[in-house]
């Protein structure tokens, strides 16, 4: 699972600072709304995903998924025959390498060797 949203240790700093200052009420309110952030985002990388989700979050496809699970390298957080991986457990596929030439990089190593 992924870290807590970076806004919420800004948010929790700035409620310190303001406890700090007397503002007593305003830090109460930025420490409601880290953690409100900080619950929205358990909830968000808990969230159990069907195949067709995670497939397009993750940039595998359904069948390669299924297999994992089927495996036991992924956990099913779904039923037997309706599986599903909590977005927080998802393999992320590495984009995939520009196949366009890179005219740019050329022309900069064309220029250093004419130097």
């Amino acid at each position: 699972m992924s870290g807590s949203h970076p806004l919420v240790g800004e948010w929790q700093l700035r409620a310190e600072k303001l406890m700090a200052w007397g503002a007593v009420e305003l830090a109460r309110l930025w420490v409601i709304a880290a953690s409100e952030l900080a619950e929205h985002e358990r909830e968000h990388w808990l969230e159990a995903l069907t195949l067709t989700q995670a497939a397009n979050e993750s940039g595998y496809t359904p069948d390669h998924l299924g297999r994992l699970l089927s495996e036991g390298r992924l956990e099913n957080a779904g039923e037997r025959n309706s599986p599903r991986i909590r977005r927080g457990e998802l393999p992320k596929k590495p984009p995939k390498r520009s196949t366009e030439p890179d005219l740019v990089g050329r022309a900069r190593r064309r220029r250093d060797d004419d130097q």
